[in-house]
Formats: C-alpha cells, sequence, structure tokens
C-alpha cells in the first residue's frame, strides 16, 4: 500500500511500506522504479514465449545481464519487487496451468 505526501515546498514523495517499515520514497523515483519492473515483467514473459527456442538458454542470459547492466545497484531490489508483484504471480499462474495441461510439474 502506498499513498503520496506533499510537503508545504510542493515536494511530492510516494509513502510505501508494510507494516512497521515505511520510506518516502520521491515521485520521479517511485515512478521510474514502477517503469523498471513493468520492464522486468514484460521482458520475463517474452522469455517465457520464447523458452523453447534453441538459442533460449543464451537469450535469457543475455536478457538478465542486460536488465543488470542496466540498473546497476537498483537491481537486485527491483528484481525482488517484481518477483512479489502480481506480474510475476500472473506468469507462475501461466507456467503452472501449462504444466498441467501438458501434464508436466515445474
Amino acid at each position: 500500500m502506498s499513498r503520496t505526501v506533499t510537503l508545504i515546498n510542493g515536494q511530492a514523495f510516494v509513502e510505501e511500506g508494510t507494516d512497521d517499515k515505511w520510506r518516502l520514497v520521491p515521485v520521479s523515483r517511485w515512478l521510474e522504479d514502477r517503469a523498471a519492473i513493468h520492464e522486468i515483467a514484460l521482458a520475463f514473459e517474452l522469455a517465457y514465449e520464447n523458452r523453447d527456442t534453441a538459442r533460449f538458454p543464451l537469450y535469457i542470459r543475455s536478457l538478465l545481464c542486460e536488465l543488470q547492466s542496466k540498473y546497476g545497484d537498483r537491481w537486485r531490489g527491483l528484481f525482488d519487487t517484481y518477483l512479489e508483484s502480481p506480474q510475476a504471480g500472473w506468469l507462475l499462474n501461466i507456467i503452472d496451468a501449462n504444466g498441467i495441461l501438458s501434464g508436466q510439474d515445474r
């Protein structure tokens, strides 16, 4: 859960967190993070769609290297946030459903 906080001087922040851990993030940074998480989600959806190609191992390594290079020190936190996101849950549900339909376990 998050909400916007605007200071008297006009600076806007997003208050985000769970339970007793809260932090204020500048809106611009919060928006950048949301866009990055969406990009990561789309990249993994594309990877899943191409999982049967002969060059898939090379593709996934290249994809992860590019994302790590692009986001640098922020990568780990963004990736962890993606793993907790509804987009990751959706992809896992698709993988599970396809595994059940094909008679395979994940």
